[in-house]
C-alpha cells in the first residue's frame, strides 16, 4: 500500500475514519464540522504506534471535505446525480474541455452546438434511461430543454427531432410490444360497488343494449354515459401507469412540442402524433380534447374503440335481423305463411339473446360464440383501475388540452405538420 501507510490495521481503522469524516463534512443532520485537528487527533498512534504524517492526513481531509464519497446505494439526491453524471461521462474519453463562447459572435455559437448537441443529447438520454430519482430526473429535464431551446434558437431542427424521439421513446407508448390489443380492449363496467367484465359485442351488455336500442342524439349521450361509468383496458395505459419516468417524459414531450412548435420537422411531428395516436387508442386523452364539432348533433365527441365495437356489433344484428326478415317474406310469398316468416325473423327462435350475455357478478363474460371472455391480468380490478386512472391523470397533467389551437402556432412549419397528419 502507500508509504503513509504501516499496516493493514492501520488501513482499516484509516478507511473507517474517512467513512466517519465523510458522514460529518456531508450530512445535513451535523450542525458543527469536524477540523483537521479532531481528524488529526481520533488517528493518533494507529499508524503501527505512530501518528500519520500531518501533509498525508491534510491531503486525505481536504479531499473529503471538497468531495463527498457517494456510495453505490446513495444514487440519490444532488450527490447522486452529480456521481451519476461523472459516471455517464467517463466512458467517453473524446470529451475535451468546455469552450467559452463569450464575447464570440453567434455564428460560432452556432457551429459549435451543432458539433457538439449529439454528444450531449446522448449523454441526457443515458441519464433519463438509467435514472429514477426525482433530482436526477428535474436535472436532466432541464438540461434537455435548454438543449432543445439552444438548437430551436439556432434552426438545428435535426437536434429538436432527436430530443422529440428520445422523449417518445422513453414514455414508452410507442413500443410497439404493448400495441396487440389497442383494436381489442376490454371494458371494466361498475355495478354495485365492483367492477365486471364487460363484452362491447355482446348484445345484452349495457353497451350492446343502448347501442341496439337507442338512436340518433339520445344514443350518443347514453353512450357517453356508459364511458363514464366505465374503465377501458389496454397493456399500454396499464405499463404507463406503472412508469413513472414514462409519465415525465410524456409531460415533457408535450411541452417541448406546445413550446417549439414551428422548430419540429417532420420525423419529430411523425414521433409526437405517434404517442398522441396510442394515448387516443388507449382512452388516455381528456374528454375535451375527444369534443368534436358536428351542425347536426350536440355534444359530439370521438368514442372509444370498446363503443366503436358495440355500435358496429348492433348494427350487424340489426342488418342480419333485416336479412333474416326480407327471407322470411320471400318464403312467405312463396307458401310458407305468417309463422314461417316470423320464425325465419327471429332466427329460429333463438333469436339475438341467445348470441351472448353480461355476467352481472365476477368478472367475466360470454362471447357470441359461446367462448368465456376473463380479464387478461391477474391483478384484481381495482388495481387495474387504478393504473389506468393514474395513465389518464398523467396525460391530463401534460397539458395536452392545448394542442387544440397547436396549429395556430406552427408558422412556416404548418405544411410539415398538416403533411404527417395527411
Amino acid at each position: 500500500g502507500p508509504a503513509d501507510i504501516a499496516t493493514k490495521d492501520a488501513a482499516f481503522i484509516l478507511a473507517y475514519a474517512i467513512i466517519m469524516l465523510n458522514t460529518d463534512q456531508h450530512s445535513p443532520q451535523v450542525k458543527s464540522r469536524m477540523k483537521i485537528e479532531h481528524f488529526a487527533r481520533n488517528l493518533r498512534n494507529v499508524n503501527d504506534g505512530q501518528d500519520f504524517r500531518a501533509g498525508f492526513l491534510a491531503d486525505v481531509y481536504n479531499a473529503i471535505r471538497d468531495r463527498e464519497i457517494v456510495f453505490p446505494e446513495e444514487h440519490e439526491g444532488e450527490a447522486g446525480f452529480e456521481f451519476a453524471w461523472r459516471e455517464v461521462s467517463a466512458g467517453d474519453s473524446q470529451i475535451g474541455p468546455w469552450a467559452s463562447t463569450r464575447g464570440i459572435t453567434a455564428e460560432y455559437d452556432r457551429c459549435l452546438l451543432a458539433e457538439t448537441w449529439p454528444r450531449l443529447l446522448q449523454a441526457l438520454a443515458r441519464i433519463l434511461t438509467h435514472f429514477n430519482s426525482d433530482q436526477t430526473l428535474r436535472l436532466a429535464l432541464s438540461g434537455l430543454h435548454a438543449l432543445v431551446a439552444s438548437a430551436a434558437h439556432y434552426g438545428l431542427a435535426a437536434c429538436v427531432n432527436e430530443a422529440i424521439c428520445l422523449l417518445a421513446s422513453i414514455s414508452g407508448l410507442t413500443n410497439s410490444a404493448l400495441h396487440a390489443d389497442l383494436s381489442s380492449p376490454q371494458v371494466l363496467f361498475k355495478s354495485y360497488n365492483r367492477y365486471l367484465l364487460l363484452d362491447p359485442e355482446s348484445p345484452t351488455s349495457a353497451l350492446g343494449i343502448v347501442a341496439e336500442g337507442f338512436a340518433g342524439t339520445e344514443q350518443l349521450a347514453k353512450l357517453q354515459e356508459q364511458e363514464d361509468a366505465s374503465v377501458q383496458l389496454t397493456q399500454a395505459a396499464l405499463e404507463f401507469g406503472k412508469d413513472y419516468r414514462g409519465q415525465i417524459a410524456f409531460v415533457a414531450l408535450i411541452q417541448l412540442a406546445l413550446q417549439f412548435p414551428s422548430e419540429i420537422g417532420r420525423q419529430g411531428w411523425q414521433d409526437f402524433l405517434d404517442v398522441v395516436r396510442v394515448a387516443a387508442n388507449a382512452d388516455l386523452l381528456p374528454r375535451s380534447l375527444l369534443a368534436a364539432q358536428d351542425l347536426l348533433v350536440d355534444n359530439m365527441w370521438v368514442p372509444r374503440i370498446s363503443t366503436l365495437q358495440a355500435m358496429d356489433a348492433a348494427q350487424q344484428r340489426i342488418r342480419a335481423r333485416l336479412l333474416r326478415a326480407q327471407a322470411g317474406n320471400q318464403a312467405a310469398q312463396q307458401g310458407g305463411g305468417l309463422l314461417s316468416a316470423i320464425s325465419s325473423f327471429w332466427g329460429g327462435g333463438g333469436g339475438s339473446s341467445s348470441s351472448g350475455s353480461y355476467s352481472g357478478g365476477g368478472t367475466s363474460s360470454q362471447s357470441p360464440n359461446g367462448r368465456k371472455h376473463e380479464l387478461r391480468w391477474r391483478a384484481s380490478p381495482d388495481i387495474l383501475v387504478s393504473l389506468a386512472s393514474r395513465s389518464k391523470v398523467a396525460v391530463q397533467a401534460s397539458g395536452i388540452e392545448i394542442i387544440r389551437g397547436l396549429t395556430d402556432k406552427l408558422d412556416s412549419s404548418l405544411p410539415v405538420f398538416l403533411s404527417v397528419l395527411s
